[in-house]
């Protein structure tokens, strides 16, 4: 019944056949009323990781359902978050981690007045230990000689790695030929 409607009344005597009527014009206009997000709970996630939330459990309209909220995001820095019929993905800077507060915003789907509302989401990003980076160097090639020459008889390898570690952290080095370890240190000559 929204938008103007002619409402007749009509008026009788009991047991009698007189009767009267009128009509009054009645306007009824629909109010939009804000989204409402309920308390989202502290999103904490791996660094590297992904994490999803239903932001339908937490979006309550009057006037549209769930489905047709749009989602935006703004003030974020480190973390990502995409939107999918109202399932939030989270993901942050490779590496990146520590917290970051963003302000997540619903809109309704009022054609001529959509509201909105903002509220702030907490995201926990978590440190994990990162698998350290290794390069034993370029590969070589020596011939030995067998000719009961010392001299010619041994050959002298420099083996020469290097690792890195995205965490800062201080890394072990051990060089080993399958079996033994041959030496802890990034530099070794056999």
């Amino acid at each position: 019944l929204t938008g103007t409607n002619e409402i007749l009344i009509t008026a009788q005597d009991i047991g009698s056949i007189h009767a009267y009527s009128d009509t009054a014009l009645v306007n009824i206009t629909v109010n939009n009323d804000q989204p409402v997000i309920s308390d989202l709970p502290l999103l904490t996630l791996n660094e590297d990781d992904t994490l999803y939330l239903d932001l339908n459990d937490y979006i309550s309209d009057y006037g549209t359902p769930d489905w047709n909220i749009q989602w935006t995001i703004a003030g974020n820095e480190n973390v990502f978050v995409t939107f999918n019929n109202g399932v939030a993905t989270v993901t942050s800077v490779e590496n990146w981690n520590g917290v970051e507060i963003v302000g997540l915003t619903a809109t309704d789907d009022d054609v001529f007045n959509p509201l909105s509302t903002t509220v702030a989401m907490t995201i926990n990003v978590e440190p994990v230990n990162d698998i350290p980076l290794v390069d034993a160097g370029e590969d070589q090639t020596y011939t030995i000689m067998h000719d009961q020459n010392p001299n010619t008889n041994t050959v002298e390898v420099t083996l020469s790695g290097i690792g890195e570690d995205i965490d800062g952290d201080a890394l072990e080095y051990h060089w080993t030929d399958g079996l033994d370890t041959l030496s802890a240190y990034p530099q070794h000559t056999l």
